[in-house]
Formats: C-alpha cells, sequence, structure tokens
C-alpha cells in the first residue's frame, strides 16, 4: 500500500494537539501551506527532516518500513551488528583476563606483604641475636657490648 505521507503529518499534528498555524512557525512555513502538506502524498525531503524533528517523529522510518527499503537497510546493518557481536565476545574475553591479572596482582601484594612481614621478623630475630636489640625494662635503647 502505498504512504500517503501528509495523511500522515496531518495525524500527527492532531496527536501532539498542533494547529496548522503552529507548525507553520516551527518549520518557517505559512498556515496555508501546511494544509496543503496534509494533501500532499510525498514531500520534499528537507522539509521531512523539518516537519520530523518539529513533531518528534520520524517519518522516515516510515518509508523503511516498505519492504525494499527494509531489505536494503537489513544488508546496511547486518555487517554492523556481526561486527557488534563479535567486539562484545572480544570484551568478554578481555574483562575476564583482567580478572585473572588483577587476582596475580592481589596475590602478589599478599606475597610482598608477607615477605615484608618476614624480614622484619628476621631483622629484629638478627638484632636480639647480636645484642642489639632492646633489654626488657630499659628505655628501648639497644644494649651495645662494651657500653654501659
Amino acid at each position: 500500500m502505498p504512504i500517503h505521507i501528509g495523511q500522515l503529518i496531518s495525524q500527527k499534528v492532531d496527536e501532539k494537539d498542533f494547529t496548522q498555524e503552529y507548525l507553520g512557525q516551527l518549520i518557517s512555513s505559512s498556515k496555508q501551506n501546511v494544509g496543503n502538506i496534509f494533501t500532499r502524498p510525498s514531500v520534499d525531503s528537507d522539509l521531512l527532516k523539518r516537519i520530523s524533528e518539529a513533531l518528534e517523529f520520524d517519518f522516515f522510518f516510515v518509508y523503511y518500513q516498505d519492504g525494499f527499503l527494509q531489505a536494503a537497510r537489513a544488508k546496511e546493518v547486518e555487517p554492523l551488528t556481526s561486527r557488534i557481536t563479535t567486539l562484545e565476545a572480544r570484551v568478554a574475553e578481555l574483562e575476564t583476563k583482567l580478572a585473572e591479572k588483577e587476582e596475580i596482582l592481589a596475590d602478589y601484594k599478599k606475597m610482598i606483604d608477607s615477605s615484608a612481614t618476614a624480614i622484619m621478623m628476621l631483622e629484629e630475630v638478627h638484632q636480639y641475636r647480636t645484642g642489639k636489640a632492646p633489654q626488657p625494662g630499659t628505655d628501648d635503647k639497644p644494649v651495645v657490648e662494651g657500653e654501659k
């Protein structure tokens, strides 16, 4: 069934409760010209764009519902859809790898913290064995051999 764009525009104007004069102001046209648009089976694409913006409705989409244009659009969209699917899979793969790397980093941080604690404990043992460790009941100064 052929599309009568003027009738569709008229329906949308009624739905929005716009007057012909108001639509004319929005699209920089006269009230008389707006009335004329309603009777047209087709409209210039630039004018249709301005009407679409004014009525916040994509009248071009109506044409894409037509069999030929719908098939043409599907041919345009299919490679993009395929690419999106591929990229989504890649993103998921990279997110998994990132999570694995974050786990490894957390493990390394734990190992570093444990190593730091072990080093401090070894230093304390070394100080105690060499007599440089603080003695209990003193003012926490290490005792050095030969001093009193």
